[in-house]
């Protein structure tokens, strides 16, 4: 009785590999047979109830003459096609079109990396379209530089009448206007810090003066105003500070409080009078 589990051991140990080598077999001959063309990938429990996916590709020395002939046909016609379209370049569809942005990005970017970019464009139609696309951008550039210039002159000339506007071309509220400031004083740049505190709004100040560029330091000081205005200086303000000042007015429009009340105030009292002279 002792010798039973070791005689076990050994006879399991001597067919183990007899198995393996008669396992390969068993399986083909159990599965179905498949045919050449299709192929299909089952899942290890061999039920093909997930991993089953039906394969179509067929091979090189599969495929027929027939099939062979046909795909030989069909790269025939294409290239005579590709012929007709590069010897006559004035008949067929044009391929760039000037309504098409990214065409026009396309021709932008292929025309400033090759010197000959141009070359590969066989029908005069696609060129023409392109000459057409880059025509109407430049349309676009005019009208809206015209269109600026005017603008800019408009201010110009608002901002000239303003500077003359006297007190006593508001007969109507002179005890309130007294009290405003003139619109000479805001067109003066401000000299000191105390200047800006008065034209920006309180919390914009606190968010300037509280960030670390600005707060007194022995080894760097803080920018002067006349740095800041000739742009010597890059002034970095705290973004944590900034946030706090964002107002969403509507979905995705942010507003923030610019300027002190005071000079909202003087803005809409020379906006009032200017109206008045035009009227």
């Amino acid at each position: 009785e002792d010798l039973r589990p070791t005689m076990m051991k050994a006879a399991l140990s001597m067919l183990l590999p007899v198995l393996l080598l008669l396992l390969p077999i068993i399986t083909t001959t159990a599965l179905p047979p498949q045919s050449s063309t299709t192929k299909t990938i089952m899942s290890s429990d061999q039920s093909g109830a997930i991993n089953e996916k039906v394969r179509t590709f067929v091979s090189n020395s599969t495929t027929t003459e027939a099939q062979q002939q046909q795909q030989q046909q069909q790269n025939k016609k294409k290239q005579e096609a590709n012929d007709a379209g590069s010897d006559d370049s004035n008949t067929g569809t044009a391929a760039f079109s000037h309504n098409s942005k990214a065409h026009l990005l396309h021709a932008l970017e292929g025309l400033d990396r090759y010197p000959n970019y141009l070359n590969r464009w066989n029908k005069d139609d696609d060129l023409d379209e392109l000459e057409l696309a880059l025509e109407q951008q430049l349309t676009k550039v005019r009208q809206q530089r015209q269109v600026n210039t005017e603008r800019r002159a408009a201010i110009a000339a608002l901002v000239l009448r303003s500077s003359s506007i006297d007190d006593d071309d508001d007969d109507d509220d002179n005890a309130m206007s007294s009290q405003l400031l003139t619109i000479q004083q805001l067109q003066q740049p401000p000299t000191s810090w105390d200047d800006v505190k008065q034209l920006l709004s309180p919390a914009l100040v606190k968010a300037i003066f509280q960030s670390r560029q600005f707060r007194s330091k022995k080894k760097q000081p803080p920018p002067t105003v006349e740095q800041v205005l000739a742009g010597q200086v890059a002034v970095e303000l705290d973004p944590h500070l900034l946030e706090q000042l964002m107002e969403q007015e509507v979905y995705d429009v942010y507003a923030f409080p610019l300027f002190h009340e005071s000079v909202c105030d003087a803005l809409r009292h020379c906006t009032t009078i200017l109206k008045s002279q035009d009227n």
